[in-house]
């Protein structure tokens, strides 16, 4: 099976960089140059981008802090954004990108701090200006920076509210006392103080040290040219003063002895699906120069077997591995969530999982290296990689496994390493009873517990071996042409329960097929999360076979797709079709053959902050109340070398298996989405109480899903979202988040006013933003001509032309359901023509013509005077009454 290809590499890019990335689009080019200064520049050329992508990544992070000042690097992270030279403003940054349309974000991890942010091309060279700027001169005023450690302060009560702290805070346990990692580096007002002098002082201190030439990576990713690029990059990042400080890290490893600590929740904190996770520390230059080797590992650990030996006792929801865990350094990382049967045998999932990872180097050696574990390209997260791997200086470990013995070498160190006794063992629990610890500044309860290590030996303790899921290839003869794509859309009629559209052979490699159908509405959140769960070993197995299953779900029902070498597409199809009809609840047939009760189902509490969780509600439609019975209709879709007399034939072996799973009469459908009605919106909606901190969203949807209303929505999220960050957490001082996001619900627009606060209460901050809507709410919907053309730049940037060919097939995909189910599921689904031209993308970009500044206006006032509105509340105490 040859690898995915890959893109035309220019000198100065060695193989490691790129390895394990994934394919980019094709035409695309990668190029690297280290400048005389230090500073490592890399050109991603992909001609289909839309918008640009900056990334600057400094080799230096939380471990590199002085350890009597926990925090300064995330402290230094947010205070540059407080003001540079040439911009002084606090927010200035953050203004200019908005006004662009674009986003910015940065991190602090371990050992590279990142600052990243996505323009529309026309803004990339005043954007390189602007990010260089703010990282190599701030302006670091003290009175600024005490201000920013009451955010950062604020920030870090919350985040006590999100399970992936306290994780982190329990895998410090599993460290040496006296490396860095042990220590707490969150930072907040009792480690950071006041913002005195004295800490200015270790802030520049810090900045001067790391923040130089030769510990700085950027990478530029657009549709540029390469020159092009390094035209702009080279004067700009030439000018990044060099200097930097030698690094002054401690070479002591940074595990201690292997230890099993079960953790939980503080008291109050809202309960999550417990996960056991297993550690094995790798090497650095392992790490380093054998990626290779441990993406084989990866592939070979998730083939589906040992998925589906742990599901066969229904014990775990989702299993997830990685050779690059977060907050550990290198190590195979491997990770169960577990079901309430899962909880009650711990034991036998350890002997069987730590079996199944010593077994890996003889699986390794017997077996082939598969096609391996990537992902479809995120072009977002294909820069940010590349920064952080430029700005990691290479391991200070020894190492000779990477000449001619090498890899035998490298192999004899993986197999060392996977031992049963390397392991370290977390397993989150509901609660702990006896001999707790805590962990100092997040209060985390832990314990430590004694593990038998034969036990991984015995037998007996182990789960019986389950094999994989058998992907059963299908031998086709012929191949579909190659001059289509998957913007044209053939309908080649009725089969049986399938309605049959084709489009063409895509030029490329592999194939994809999608099949949509009628699905209950009400129950489709548990439907998916379970449809999900026991199709886990399936994608893992499909994975292997050169296929990737995805499924998904939505107000004209669920679906899937199945991508990659049309062998095996069938098969995946066929078992995931199964696997629905298994955890339908409304189906009898389903209820009598489910593999897992209902009641193992475990509860999964979001994570992260109050205000990501509120965001996410505006992604749940309100479905309408016209319910209509189900009908038994397919809609199937595919293109690529699958050609039309092949995908004929597989339709009509699924038709008749189809036909049985979805033969049930109970249950009903919602045909559209429908904007909120007045009675829905005199309802608050209350999340469960998770943390101290009240917050509070407001839900204004638009008045119908057109594009032109929803370009209209997105560009009043964008004109209220700085002006609405400033008046309420800057002026008022309301909340350290304060923010308007434009998401979409199944295509329908909607805005989200969202504010989370550690000290002012629901009514407070109800009365704040309908004031700022009231006094401000259409005075910023008044943009100028010259203004409002930059944000149309930015409006194309996000709905142009797919980028990847992942994108254009979902986006043609959902296009196609669009024009043929229409608003009727229970039809026949007569297609209205015989080919169907599918460019959702290209409406978009109609439909900006009639954008002006007076459609705007008129727009926002109608909208903000007759629209529905749905509040959303949190409040430690949980539900009272307004």
């Amino acid at each position: 099976m040859p690898p995915p290809p890959t893109p035309d590499v220019d000198m100065g890019v060695e193989e490691a960089l790129l390895s394990g990335m994934p394919a980019l689009p094709t035409g695309s080019r990668v190029a690297r140059q280290r400048l005389p200064s230090g500073t490592d520049i890399l050109a991603v050329e992909v001609p289909s981008a839309r918008k640009v992508r900056l990334v600057a990544a400094v080799g230096a992070g939380y471990l590199d802090e002085p350890r009597e000042r926990p925090g300064l690097a995330h402290l230094l992270e947010h205070s540059l954004f407080l003001g540079s030279r040439n911009s002084p403003q606090p927010g200035a940054f953050a203004a200019w990108v908005g006004e662009q349309g674009g986003r910015y974000n940065a991190k602090t991890d371990e050992f590279v701090t990142d600052y990243h942010l996505s323009l529309p091309p026309a803004a990339a060279q005043e954007g390189l200006v602007r990010l260089i700027d703010l990282l190599v001169r701030p302006c670091l005023v003290t009175s600024a920076i005490s201000r920013e450690i009451e955010v950062i302060d604020a920030e870090f009560q919350a985040r006590l509210a999100d399970p992936a702290l306290h994780r982190q805070a329990v895998l410090s346990r599993l460290f040496q006392p006296d490396h860095p990692a042990a220590d707490f580096h969150a930072g907040h007002r009792g480690t950071l103080g006041k913002g005195s002098a004295s800490l200015c002082e270790a802030l520049g201190d810090f900045h001067d040290t790391h923040y130089r030439a030769e510990r700085i990576s950027m990478v530029m990713l657009g549709p540029a040219s390469l020159a092009s690029q390094f035209e702009m990059l080279e004067p700009t990042c030439s000018a990044i003063p060099d200097g930097a400080r030698p690094l002054n890290r401690q070479s002591n490893a940074r595990w201690a002895s292997p230890a099993y600590l079960q953790w939980c929740l503080p008291p109050k904190q809202a309960s999550t699906a417990p996960k056991l996770e297993m550690l094995w520390p790798l090497s650095s230059s392992l790490a380093e120069h054998h990626a290779a080797l441990l993406d084989h590992a990866l592939t070979t650990l998730c083939d589906g077997r040992l998925a589906a030996t742990l599901q066969e006792q229904a014990a775990i929801a989702d299993m997830a591995a990685t050779v690059r865990p977060e907050g550990t350094g290198p190590a195979l990382c491997l990770t169960l969530t577990l079901t309430p049967r899962g909880e009650r045998c711990v034991d036998r999932l350890l002997a069987t999982c730590l079996s199944a990872v010593r077994e890996l180097p003889s699986r390794l050696v017997i077996q082939p290296c598969p096609y391996p574990l990537i992902s479809e390209t995120d072009l977002d997260d294909y820069a940010l990689q590349l920064a952080r791997r430029l700005a990691q200086p290479p391991s200070t470990e020894h190492s000779d496994n990477h000449g001619d013995n090498g890899f035998q070498c490298a192999f004899d160190e993986l197999e060392a390493c996977l031992a049963p006794s390397a392991c370290r063992i977390m397993e989150e629990k509901q609660g702990l009873d006896a001999d707790v610890e805590y962990v100092p500044n997040t209060l985390t309860p832990f314990r430590r517990v004694s593990w038998p290590e034969g036990r991984a030996s015995t037998s007996a303790a182990r789960l019986a071996p389950c094999p994989a899921p058998r992907i059963a290839l299908q031998d086709y003869l012929t191949r579909g042409a190659v001059a289509s794509s998957p913007t044209v859309a053939e309908c080649l009629g009725e089969h049986g329960s399938f309605g049959l559209w084709w489009a063409g052979g895509s030029g490329q490699q592999d194939s994809s097929w999608c099949l949509g159908w009628p699905a209950p509405r009400k129950t489709q959140q548990v439907r998916l999360a379970a449809w999900h769960q026991h199709t886990l070993a399936l994608r893992q197995a499909a994975r292997n076979a050169a296929v990737t299953l995805t499924l998904g779900g939505d107000t004209r029902g669920d679906w899937l797709r199945v991508q990659g070498e049309p062998q095996g597409l069938e098969s995946v199809a066929s078992q995931a079709l199964a696997a629905w009809a298994v955890v339908t609840p409304d189906s009898p047939r389903g209820q009598a053959r489910s593999l897992q009760p209902r009641s193992s189902q475990p509860s999964v509490a979001p994570a992260g902050l109050l205000a990501q969780r509120m965001l996410a509600c505006l992604g749940v439609p309100f479905p309408r109340h016209d319910a209509q019975p189900l009908g038994k209709r397919i809609l199937s879709w595919s293109m690529g070398w699958l050609g039309p007399s092949e995908y004929l034939s597989a339709s009509q072996r699924l038709a008749t298996q189809a036909s049985e799973l979805l033969d049930y009469s109970c249950g009903v459908v919602e045909s559209s989405h429908e904007t909120l009605s007045t009675s829905v919106a005199g309802a608050p909606r209350w999340l469960a109480p998770q943390g101290e901190d009240h917050a509070l969203m407001l839900q204004i949807d638009g008045p119908d899903d057109t594009p032109v209303s929803r370009l209209l929505m997105r560009l009043l999220a964008d004109a209220h979202d700085s002006a609405f960050f400033q008046e309420l957490r800057v002026h008022q001082g309301l909340g350290y988040v304060a923010a308007v996001r434009y998401r979409e619900a199944d295509g329908w627009p909607r805005l989200g006013y969202v504010v989370q606060s550690p000290h002012a209460d629901i009514d407070d901050l109800q009365e704040a933003v309908k004031c700022f809507l009231k006094q401000k709410g259409m005075a910023l919907a008044r943009l100028g001509e010259a203004t409002l053309a930059r944000r149309l730049d930015g409006l194309s940037m996000q709905w142009g032309p797919p980028e990847t060919p992942g994108e254009a097939i979902l986006a043609s995909w959902q296009a196609l359901r669009h024009a043929v189910i229409g608003s009727s599921l229970s039809t026949a689904m007569p297609p209205t023509a015989t080919a169907l031209i599918l460019r959702p993308w290209e409406v978009m970009e109609h439909a900006l013509v009639d954008v002006t500044p007076e459609a705007l206006e008129e727009f926002a006032a109608t909208l903000f005077a007759e629209a529905p509105r749905q509040w959303w509340y949190h409040s430690p105490a949980g539900y009272r009454r307004l």
